[in-house]
């Protein structure tokens, strides 16, 4: 490498204005270089290590620290698509930076931090959905999440759900999910939906429950409901009647499965509605005995109605 692009060591430096005046040549004389062989991962790989060294010397909440995430997520893209041997590593450092860009406000804000401080102020709603998040990073950083939207992403396990012990509305619809694991550990939760994911057989969705050193169903907390509408499993079990009665067979485990899509479900109340003879009042469809609630829940704005 030209003595011009040589990569300094950072501890030669003997004050935070000479670390971050160092970062600043050796980054933009890397940039150089990605800009002379663009295809090459190796410049690439140097510049996200730098540019998250001058991250860390910048306010976690700053405009810079921002537009340094962004470039970071950016630059670990371009190696995903360069280099797809070790796409896999790539994902994981795109995921944790996503993470952390969308979790600020949970860190209290510090110039330098190599040991996370909690903001005395924690949200208790969350939006993560369409982040490309394939899983999960650091799950403690949501222990005081209530409401979670993680819809249209790429994770495929619920595992994370057992550490969120306060967490209580769980979206993770359009998903990679093929089978339920740790929901018998989340007391807190009330409902999750997990409608248009890949859970295929009836065991997988059972997996979710299963107490396994006492081999029975069951839950640490209260009631939840589950939405498992559009997956592979109701079309592969005989259907939403044949699936209700195995459930049922099983016994009271505190959890009720909505096998029908939730969409569907308020079309046919609709269309119920619409041709006489039933009431709707209170967000109840009446219809004789039959009473179904038609609450929903709104994640968009990460707040439940």
């Amino acid at each position: 490498m030209h003595p011009k692009h040589r990569v300094t060591s950072l501890t030669e430096s003997n004050s935070l204005n000479d670390r971050v005046a160092l970062l600043e040549r050796e980054i933009s004389a890397v940039r150089e270089l990605v800009e002379l062989e663009p295809d090459c991962k190796w410049p690439i790989q140097i510049l996200s290590t730098l540019l998250s060294e001058l991250r860390k010397t910048v306010s976690i909440h700053s405009t810079q620290a921002r537009v340094i995430d962004d470039e970071c997520i950016e630059l670990q893209e371009k190696l995903i698509a360069i280099d797809p041997l070790r796409q896999e590593r790539y994902e994981d450092r795109r995921a944790q930076l996503v993470f952390d860009r969308e979790t600020l406000s949970i860190i209290q804000d510090s110039k330098r931090f190599p040991e996370i401080e909690y903001s005395t102020t924690q949200p208790h709603s969350l939006d993560l959905s369409m982040r490309g998040l394939a899983h999960i990073p650091i799950s403690s950083y949501l222990l005081h999440i209530h409401i979670l939207n993680l819809d249209s992403n790429a994770i495929t396990s619920t595992r994370f759900l057992r550490n969120l012990l306060n967490v209580r509305r769980v979206n993770l619809s359009n998903n990679l999910i093929e089978r339920l694991e740790g929901l018998q550990h989340a007391p807190s939760l009330e409902l999750l939906i997990l409608e248009g994911n890949m859970i295929a057989k009836w065991e997988d969705v059972v997996a979710g429950f299963v107490f396994w050193s006492e081999g029975k169903l069951g839950r640490t907390g209260g009631h939840v409901k589950v939405l498992l509408g559009n997956n592979p499993v109701v079309v592969n079990e005989g259907g939403e009647y044949v699936l209700e009665k195995r459930w049922e067979d099983v016994g009271e485990v505190g959890v009720e499965i909505q096998w029908q899509s939730e969409e569907l479900r308020l079309e046919e109340e609709a269309l119920l509605a619409a041709e006489g003879g039933v009431g709707v009042a209170g967000g109840v469809v009446m219809d004789g005995g039959r009473r179904v609630s038609t609450t929903v829940v709104e994640f968009d704005a990460g707040v439940a109605h």
